[in-house]
């Protein structure tokens, strides 16, 4: 819109082209957003699904329980333990997995009982539990996998 005050002139925008200006600056922000994650992606190393230089500590106990993650689930779904015992977690099935404690995607109920990060199909993920208590957990790339740990304070 073009007012007139005396002689001078001056150009105030409608609330449409106003819209217009925070669309277009909305669209360039998530351009932004988009193009700098793209980078931050395909920067990382081989195997580096993180992007974060992490290093993994696995203690070891007596006892190592082993689970399988295959095409329909966990394999025993179940798995009785004593407190200080190890489960050592590999796959058959798929390229990557994630154990995790419940709840999706959080990992809340116990926060230590995380991968962290996606491990590859030839590679395993260990955990001592030393929490007393049932354990449920699940694939964190394909949550419908579930299984749980039962940790007592003696051998079952």
């Amino acid at each position: 819109m073009l007012f007139v005050a005396g002689e001078k002139s001056f150009y105030l925008p409608t609330h449409r082209e106003i819209m217009n200006k925070k669309t277009i600056l909305a669209f360039l922000i998530v351009a932004a957003l988009t193009y700098g994650a793209l980078a931050f992606v395909s920067n990382r190393k081989d195997g580096d699904h993180t992007g974060i230089s992490t290093t993994r500590v696995v203690l070891t106990s007596e006892r190592v329980h082993q689970v399988v993650l295959g095409d329909n689930g966990f394999e025993p779904e179940v798995v009785r333990i004593a407190l200080g015992d190890t489960v050592e977690w590999s796959t058959t099935g798929k390229e990557f997995y994630w154990p995790a404690s419940d709840l999706h995607p959080t990992h809340a109920i116990y926060p230590a009982f995380d991968a962290r990060e996606p491990i590859g199909k030839d590679e395993t993920w260990s955990f001592v539990f030393d929490q007393i208590g049932e354990w449920k957990y699940h694939d964190h790339l394909a949550p419908y996998f579930t299984g749980t740990v039962i940790v007592t304070k003696t051998p079952p």
